[in-house]
């Protein structure tokens, strides 16, 4: 027995000395391995970052580890991480080829590729195209923007409850980069996405978790069915969606056209033929399948890290929101430009990610032959582990290493700064493709959601846990976070009346009592009052303070007698109820709000007599009635009078116009509002209406109102403009009043800002305040109240704008497929102007039915032919209605509203709008048999998906309001553009000597080339002042669209009230003395600096400025650019001799345009020669 134990252990000695592993000569040190095992035994295969950091601790910054028999090498700390992976990268860019996640990949894609001829042509080709699409690019930030626009309506559902973020980041970060590859995107709650991601998500926990290690130590065990295996499930389960979203999106591919990634890779592919050495449909899977994890988890991992640490310290989240609102005050969204004006936000974004140590370990590395690091040696084919994590920790790199602590990033002066050792995305040639779009992304989502919410730790939650999940990425462990509604840190909140402090208590004894009364309850029941006397004397405390109805209106409907005076039949009766809820004698605390008003000294419910929230009179719609009051029978009459009423009532009577009183705005006779009236009694018994303070037969102007020109009874101050054209007379009342005055249209009382800082102050910084539309103009009656442009500011009006600002991205507003559809429509204009060419031709038309067919290729996906009838009688209908908006009869229709009624020319912009209706609603019509629900090819296509996503829910998502927004966005992309390119035509051929200049600069440029793009005008500075200046002298939307103020505001130290009429005087800024070189001529100068190069003043404000900005702007530069840039390459244009002097006066309307001319054309050089 005991030489049979012998044999035993001389067995497994000699076992051990035959197996045993042996580190190379002068190889770094490490724990002893064991056969077979290696040191896996000395690992903690759930998460070994706290043992790297021990073996660091002993062994020194670079130590070998056995996984196996296979030899690593772990880099700890700054100094080696950089010596390997930036100085010595040649060496060290390997990928190992024999561990799990490389036999997952099969050593295809880009990530985890080897460092070889193919690695190093795919990762050129990926950063290539992805800048061409608009990584870290404008492009790509109004992609994130949209998204995170989608983001946010998602959180909004939440408000005021809890939501677990970790799938919903994922998908954010999910739909930005396939918005990039494939230029879709998901619905967050499409299934196809829901389950592409739990693959994603399975995958990075496998891989470099417990399992992965397992796999790539003992290879004898990875033909066994054990957890490892379901990573190459879910890769095979994502390459075939992936393989079925390629085969799907190459239908509608046409080739070298490119309008994502996808397609140019297929591009190459087809490019390079039998000879496309490493590019195959396979390969470009995998390529697809590193693009995501590149630009899906890190991002969203970080993400889930930021928002736990912001709410478990509010402090650090409050300080972020105060400076994201100082610095976005007036502004509708961020931008990434942003981040150098909020060093603080910077800070605790990087914080976030040097906290998150996202890839803790990095992605392995190889050694590529053999190499020497630190004076150790290290042989080809060694596994190098960067360790990530201990160089975001590390002792000496960082004031405060372990603890989340933005200061990390900030120098003494508060500045942001980021020391060398920040390393989140690794480093050298193999750091991480998606770092510029990972900045991008964190920024504006963190920054938007910040601005837009409160976040907070559930109480229910207990502590806290930091500890990540180990894998490829280390992400936090689930966590739910409460989300509230963010006004800034600033805000007031009203329970009926402005309450201080102390209320919370008598909050508290609410609560209390409700739980008391309720409790075992499933809900409260209206009988339940009667148990709460606390509780309703709160609630009856709020409708008393908040004087909600401070006038109730009525009228005499008979002659009659009150308290000793005589009240003839249809005198109008004013209940002051204000003075009834807040009189003395009436009230224990009258003037504060005191829910001891409601109680009685045992402390039970009592109504006083002199509670008339509602006022006095029952009427005989109340249920409820009782006895009437003594006076009741002879006081009938409704608050609000018919305007025929007013007038029967009003004639001959002695009436004051225009006052305001603390409670409401009067604004003539169409109906009272709550200014404080006062009836008296003459000699003729006749019933006399005055205002407060009024002066007989005057409109008055508000206490500190805009100083204007004295208004004329019913007139208003029209009789003192040119209605043709009255932008000289704004500039003559600017001059005698100022830059902010006030006018009278009728009885309307209006607000014209002149000169950039006025209209920015108002439109920017003040924003909220004064984006609002009137709606008692022309035009809002013709809209009604429906469509973007002229709708109110509003839920609405934001859920509108969003959609169709996202939804115009996604079909190329300000891309490359924008830009291939507008050099289309090019050339059929190019054939148009080539048949005058040695002629003569009036250009009005052509110009607007090119820009017309522009967006219709958006909107419908279609375009007419210049000749078509339709495509005539739409533009001829738009055009008479923009003369006829704007023009006299439109102020005549808004200063005379009882003139509405007749007739007049005003009428027919009704008959116009009508015929543009019907033609878009025919044509929506017909579209929608070709429609695939689900599959949209163009704006009408999405919003009719998204109506039917909708339902019936309510919503402002209706066919009607679709064909609004469709006349909408022809307006803002087709008459603004058509009209600047009139325009800019007049004064090229007045001007030959700048016509000459352009071309000249032209041809240098465009040398060799097919056609102009839009990336050229960098090269162009001439021609891009030219067209900057054809813009501002153009002034095309001289008094913008009227705004309205949506709330009681201030501006430059004057009162405006709620419901002003302001008028931006856009006109004004474009040839503001000051801003420009030489404001009143054409001069390209305006927008050249002394060098000679391009320079955008920032008075230049031809599609306004803030919120309302149009929405066609980016449509409209790069219609000017390209359509300027190849006509002008292309013909010469001159004024014809016969024409006489040219008549630069524009006719004034919604947009100001050129009077009709004539211009000469004849080619500069053959078709065949472009």
């Amino acid at each position: 027995m005991l030489g049979s134990v012998v044999l035993v252990w001389i067995f497994i000695f000699l076992l051990f000395l035959f197996l045993r592993i042996q580190r190379p000569k002068n190889f770094p040190p490490g724990p002893w391995p064991v056969p077979l095992f290696g040191n896996l035994f000395q690992l903690n295969i759930t998460n070994p970052l706290k043992d790297f950091e021990k073996l660091a601790e002993r062994y020194g910054n670079i130590y070998s580890l056995y996984f196996g028999a296979r030899p690593v090498v772990v880099l700890t700390g700054f100094k080696a991480i950089k010596e390997a992976l930036v100085t010595k990268s040649a060496d060290f860019s390997g990928r190992p080829q024999n561990i799990l996640v490389c036999d997952v990949t099969e050593g295809k894609g880009i990530a985890f590729a080897d460092n070889d001829l193919r690695w190093k042509e795919h990762r050129r080709f990926a950063l290539m195209t992805l800048k061409n699409f608009g990584m870290g690019k404008q492009s790509m930030e109004d992609r994130i923007l949209g998204e995170t626009e989608h983001l946010v309506a998602r959180l909004e559902r939440s408000v005021g409850g809890f939501i677990n973020p970790r799938t919903l980041f994922h998908e954010a970060a999910l739909n930005i980069i396939h918005l990039v590859i494939f230029g879709t995107r998901f619905n967050y709650e499409d299934n196809t996405l829901k389950e592409y991601i739990r693959h994603f998500t399975e995958n990075t926990k496998i891989v470099n978790g417990p399992w992965g290690m397992i796999y790539d130590t003992l290879p004898m065990l990875r033909s066994l069915p054990l957890p490892f295996k379901n990573a190459f499930k879910n890769y095979y389960t994502i390459e075939k969606m992936l393989a079925n979203m390629i085969s799907e999106h190459k239908t509608s591919r046409v080739p070298g056209e490119p309008r994502d990634f996808l397609d140019c890779y297929l591009d190459e592919f087809d490019k390079r033929g039998d000879d496309g050495l490493y590019f195959d449909e396979i390969q470009l899977a995998r390529y697809l399948i590193d693009l995501n994890v590149a630009g899906v988890d890190t991002t969203s991992s970080t993400l889930l890290t930021a928002f736990l640490y912001l709410m478990t310290q509010p402090d650090i989240q409050e300080r972020c929101q105060k400076e994201i609102d100082e610095v976005l005050e007036g502004k509708a969204h961020a931008s990434f430009e942003d981040r150098h004006k909020t060093p603080y936000t910077q800070a605790v974004i990087h914080e976030c990610q040097r906290i998150a140590k996202t890839v803790p370990l990095s992605v392995f590395h190889c050694t590529s032959r053999d190499t020497e690091l630190n004076f150790y040696s290290i042989p080809q084919g060694t596994i190098i582990i960067p360790n990530l994590a201990s160089v975001l920790s590390e002792e000496g790199q960082w004031k405060f290493p372990h603890e989340f602590n933005p200061t990390n990033f900030l120098n003494e002066q508060g500045q942001f700064e980021k020391p060398e050792a920040f390393l989140p995305f690794s480093a050298g040639p193999r750091m991480c493709l998606g770092e510029g779009l990972a900045r991008m992304e964190l920024f504006l989502i963190l920054v938007t959601l910040l601005r837009r919410f409160q976040f907070f730790w559930p109480e229910d939650a207990g502590e806290p846990d930091y500890t990540p999940v180990f894998g490829i990425t280390l992400t936090p462990k689930p966590y739910r976070m409460g989300l509230a509604e963010c006004y800034g840190n600033v805000y007031s909140l009203y329970f009926g009346a402005r309450l201080d402090h102390q209320w919370t208590l008598g909050n508290e004894r609410c609560q209390q009592e409700i739980d008391e009364v309720l409790e075992g309850k499933a809900h409260a029941c209206f009988e339940d009052r009667l148990n709460m006397p606390y509780t309703q004397s709160v609630i009856h405390e709020f409708q008393r303070i908040a004087i909600t109805v401070p006038n109730a209106f009525h009228s005499t409907s008979r002659d009659t007698e009150l308290m000793g005076y005589s009240i003839p039949k249809g005198t109008f009766v004013i209940a002051n109820l204000a003075l009834v809820l807040s009189e003395e004698g009436q009230w224990k605390f009258p003037h504060e709000f005191n829910p001891a008003n409601f109680l009685n000294e045992q402390g039970q419910f009592e109504k006083p007599e002199a509670f008339l929230p509602f006022s006095a009179v029952v009427t005989p719609m109340d249920p409820h009635r009782t006895a009437p009051s003594e006076h009741a029978e002879g006081y009938s009459g409704k608050e609000k009078l018919p305007l025929r009423q007013w007038r029967k009532t009003l004639r001959g009577t002695e009436t004051h116009w225009g006052t305001q009183s603390s409670s409401g705005w009067w604004s003539g006779p169409t109906g009272l509002s709550r200014s404080a009236l006062k009836c008296r009694h003459t000699a003729n018994a006749q019933p006399n209406l005055h205002l407060s303070n009024g002066t007989r037969s005057v409109i008055q102007r508000p206490k500190n109102f805009p100083p204007g020109p004295c208004p004329v009874p019913i007139f208003g101050n029209l009789l003192e403009l040119n209605i043709a054209n009255p932008l000289k007379d704004f500039e003559r009342l600017a001059q005698h009043y100022g830059n902010v005055y006030s006018l009278y249209f009728g009885g309307t009382p209006s607000v014209v800002l002149t000169g950039f800082k006025a209209v920015k102050e108002a439109l920017v910084n003040k924003a909220a305040d004064f984006s609002g539309r009137p709606q008692n103009l022309l035009v809002s009656h013709l809209t009604e109240g429906k469509g973007i442009v002229f709708l109110d500011y509003g839920p609405a009006w934001k859920e509108h704008r969003r959609f169709a600002l996202m939804t115009l991205r996604n079909f190329g507003m300000g891309k490359r497929s924008m830009e291939d559809r507008i050099l289309d429509e090019i050339e059929h204009l190019l054939t148009r102007l080539e048949k005058s060419a040695g002629g003569f031709l009036n250009p009005q038309t052509v110009f607007h039915d090119a820009t017309s067919n522009i967006i219709y290729l958006v909107l419908f996906g279609i375009r007419y032919n210049y000749g078509d009838e339709a495509l005539k009688k739409y533009v001829s209908s738009f055009t008479e209605s923009t003369k006829i908006a704007n023009g006299p009869w439109g102020l005549i229709y808004e200063t005379f509203p009882f003139l509405r009624a007749f007739p007049l020319p005003f009428k027919k912009i009704f008959m116009h709008f009508e015929i543009v209706k019907k033609l878009d609603a025919n044509m929506v019509k017909k579209h929608k048999p070709n429609r695939v629900p689900g599959q949209p090819k163009n704006f009408v296509d999405c919003y009719l998906d998204e109506i039917d996503k909708r339902g019936n829910d309510g919503s402002s998502f209706s066919e009607e309001q679709l064909v609004r927004s469709i006349i909408d966005l022809h307006s803002a992309g087709t008459d603004s553009t058509s009209n600047t390119l009139l325009t800019a035509f007049l004064y090229l051929i007045t001007h030959p000597d700048i016509q000459e200049k352009c071309q000249k600069e032209i041809d240098e440029v465009l040398e060799g080339k097919a056609q102009a793009s839009f990336e050229d005008r960098h090269k162009m500075p001439y021609m891009q002042a030219v067209i900057h200046e054809s813009q501002r002298i153009a002034s095309i939307a001289a008094l913008s669209v009227p705004h309205c103020v949506s709330r009681d505001t201030e501006l430059m130290g004057y009162s405006i009230p709620k419901g002003t009429v302001i008028i931006p005087n856009l006109y004004s800024v474009l040839r503001e003395e000051g801003q420009w070189k030489f404001p009143h001529e054409f001069n390209p100068a305006n927008f050249l600096n002394e060098q000679g190069q391009f320079e955008k003043p920032e008075a230049f404000l031809p599609f306004s400025t803030g919120p309302r900005m149009c929405l066609g702007e980016g449509l409209a530069r790069m219609e000017l650019f390209l359509i300027l840039v190849t006509l002008l390459r292309r013909f010469q244009f001159f004024w014809p001799e016969d024409a006489g002097e040219p008549d630069y006066t524009p006719v004034f309307g919604i947009t100001l345009t050129p009077k009709p001319y004539r211009m000469g054309i004849r080619l500069r050089q053959p078709a065949r020669e472009m």
